[in-house]
């Protein structure tokens, strides 16, 4: 028996890789051509998607029925569904499990099924050009949606099983294409999959999609741990959280919740404060909320799913000596929290307040790598200005009521001799972006929120954060000379 579906993807794959090819001056910077592009968002539209009798009898019952009883006939009929795909029955009630039954996919179902049966040099093609399948999956997948009614349904609901087993079956194989290519080749399909990410967000379960999301970081990370040179891979990783992150709904994807003063203020640096407690690099307790909150823990990264990623990697990009690499991650925090500044649904100051409560963690990532920001001070004072010192950490401790011990106060040019030395340090731009991103933050932030974090400081930390302040001071003052 002839596979005419299998026939049909393939020569799509090859018209699509016979137009981008000969046609390359309308190709855009992500290899997208423009001709085929048009032709996905303006002509290829379905013009009949199968109505089940469940459908025809929704659009009746719709139209001549009150609110409550067309209430209460969704639900059974939801339901009915649910346990129809549960059973893995066929039923005429789902349009998808009749289609499933008759062997009849829907066109999003008929491409990534077929998708999942490529091989050879057709997969070659659609690694190549694979912005097209997903452009073209995702406008099917809309249309169905919207010309069988789905929208209302919970997202779980939407789509067949069988169209899901599909997806994660791409995916995975997806995942491992990028992990074992060479970057240059795959770093196109890598923005490809992400924006095909960023639009499942508003489409499929978004537990789904989250999942896919951690297990393209998980193998990444396992990945990049045992190569010489894991820059290109993080770099590819950098681009697709920078991708997703420009959700336009980032905001509440990462389940931003507000705190009150009383319960910041409820977290005291000690009940009586002792010679350990003291000595300490901070007393908060690790597990703790407020500790949960302002650092990048296992609780918020869960609570914050994608702006811990993002935060995860700017902190472990630290860890690579790779300046350029540096300079990118910092560039993406910068231009989020840009974007959330002129976004005018967060001018209130209560979502201000939830929306920079989300990079509290941003504060101790630059605490701990502040060895390797750019000197201002240095740079002033080889310029002739008469400039203080860095603030030293017993004057810090003083501040915190904390007992002086020279065993305790470790400057910022010691750090971290072994490692922090090993580091490039940050250009002159990229620590001023950095900076930046602290004071939003700092402006930005619950008073009580800071205050509550900041009292439970303790030696070099608060140091850590006096520094910052001070070196925020010289890289932002107007020193009157051109």
């Amino acid at each position: 028996m002839v596979n005419v579906a299998g026939a049909a993807f393939d020569g799509l794959v090859s018209i699509v890789h016979v137009v981008t090819t000969f046609l390359d001056a309308q190709t855009d910077l992500h290899g997208r051509n423009s001709l085929l592009l048009s032709y996905i968002y303006y002509h290829c539209i379905v013009k009949k998607y199968p109505l089940s009798d469940q459908e025809a009898a929704k659009e009746f019952y719709l139209h001549s029925r009150s609110a409550s009883e067309v209430a209460a006939i969704n639900h059974a009929m939801t339901s009915f569904e649910r346990a129809g795909s549960v059973r893995g029955t066929s039923d005429t009630a789902s349009s998808a499990a009749g289609a499933q039954l008759n062997s009849k996919r829907l066109p999003h179902e008929e491409i990534a099924s077929q998708w999942t049966l490529c091989s050879g040099g057709p997969r070659e093609f659609t690694l190549r050009h694979g912005w097209f399948c997903f452009e073209l999956i995702i406008q099917c997948m809309t249309q169905y949606l919207t010309t069988s009614q789905r929208l209302h349904y919970p997202r779980a609901a939407r789509f067949s099983e069988r169209f899901i087993d599909d997806l994660n079956t791409l995916v995975r194989s997806f995942i491992d294409d990028i992990v074992n290519s060479p970057a240059r080749e795959i770093t196109a399909f890598n923005t490809s999959l992400a924006f095909f990410f960023h639009d499942c967000l508003s489409l499929l379960d978004r537990t789904l999609v989250f999942q896919w999301i951690f297990a393209y970081c998980k193998r990444i990370n396992a990945k990049a741990v045992t190569l010489m040179e894991p820059t290109p891979l993080m770099s590819l990783k950098l681009d697709f959280l920078r991708i997703l992150s420009a959700h336009e709904h980032l905001f509440p994807l990462n389940l931003p919740f507000a705190q009150s003063s009383a319960w910041m203020r409820s977290q005291p640096a000690s009940p009586s404060p002792s010679v350990s407690s003291n000595n300490s690099q901070g007393s908060i307790n690790s597990n703790s909320p407020l500790q949960n909150s302002v650092e990048i823990s296992g609780a918020f990264k869960q609570q914050h799913f994608l702006i811990g990623l993002t935060l995860s990697e700017l902190f472990a990009i630290f860890e690579v000596p790779n300046g350029a690499l540096h300079v990118k991650a910092i560039n993406v925090i910068r231009n989020l929290l840009s974007w959330h500044d002129s976004d005018p649904r967060y001018a209130l100051k209560e979502a201000r307040h939830r929306l920079a409560h989300l990079y509290l963690p941003l504060i101790g990532i630059i605490m701990e790598h502040l060895p390797q920001l750019y000197e201002f001070v240095a740079d002033a004072q080889r310029k002739g200005s008469h400039l203080p010192a860095a603030i030293q950490q017993s004057v810090a401790m003083a501040i915190a009521g904390t007992p002086t011990s020279t065993a305790d106060i470790g400057r910022r040019d010691n750090g971290d001799a072994g490692g922090q030395s090993r580091r490039p340090t940050l250009n002159a731009e990229a620590t001023r972006h950095l900076l930046a991103c602290f004071m939003w933050i700092v402006k930005s932030a619950d008073e009580h929120t800071l205050r509550g974090w900041w009292e439970a400081l303790q030696g070099q930390r608060l140091a850590q954060l006096l520094e910052i302040f001070q070196l925020t001071t010289h890289c932002f003052e107007y020193n009157g000379m051109c």
